[in-house]
């Protein structure tokens, strides 16, 4: 049997990520997390919009998970994701809620 790339996770599960990520962080705390893992990180680029438009944290979450995907490194969001988890985060303790990083995983 072969292996599936990591980027080719099910809509289900990718939807679940960006969920949680929309509900963890505001728009700038996911550019923040994008930065993290990606040293230039900017959803507004990766959108092609200016700076002065607003992205919703929805649409955020979506833009890094896609990133992401197409930069081969969606396990690092996820583990990113899971080291933030519980932790302070831009001045905040972040809780992320229901969060199954073994269903993320696999």
């Amino acid at each position: 049997m072969k292996e599936r790339p990591e980027e080719l996770i099910s809509p289900a599960l990718r939807n679940d990520l960006v969920e949680l990520i929309a509900g963890a962080f505001g728009a700038d705390g996911i550019d923040e997390m994008g930065r993290l893992a990606f040293r230039n990180y900017s959803s507004h680029e990766v959108a092609g919009e200016d700076r002065h438009i607003t992205i919703s944290r929805r649409r955020a979450a979506h833009l890094l998970v896609e990133y992401a995907e197409q930069q081969q490194k969606l396990a690092e969001i996820v583990r990113l994701l899971a080291e933030l988890d519980g932790g302070v985060f831009r001045g905040r303790q972040l809780k992320v809620e229901e969060m199954d990083y073994g269903a993320l995983c696999s």
